[in-house]
């Protein structure tokens, strides 16, 4: 798994933000505000949104966000959620040319990963 993993590093980016727990409902807004100016960004610098973005409502309260956008062979997928004011946005790029070279038996590792 150690050398998959290492073989992989390369094709895979990931950020994420400082969950924030106990965030006032000012910062809740802030958030979402900046993880939105983030999704306009990455159409201004040519990545093309793959699914259509929209808040859905969570239960106990809150949104949850998913965006997927691809450039030159990337795909990124971007979150956001805020629930009971605990905030949260992730992003992941994956380069697809990566995976396409995996053995049968990487690709098995992968998938028993949970």
């Amino acid at each position: 798994m150690a050398a998959l993993a290492a073989r992989l590093s390369p094709c895979v980016v990931t950020w994420s933000s400082d969950d924030a727990t106990g965030a006032s409902e000012a910062t809740v807004a802030r958030a979402r505000g900046q993880f939105a100016v983030m999704l306009a960004d990455l159409g201004a610098h040519g990545w093309m949104e793959t699914t259509s973005t929209e808040d859905v409502p969570v239960e106990s309260g809150g949104v949850y966000v998913i965006a997927t956008y691809k450039k030159g062979g990337w795909i990124l997928n971007a979150r956001h959620s805020s629930v009971h004011r605990w905030v949260e946005s992730t992003v992941m790029a994956t380069k697809e040319s990566c995976f396409d070279s995996l053995t049968d038996e990487e690709t098995g590792i992968l998938e028993d990963v949970d």
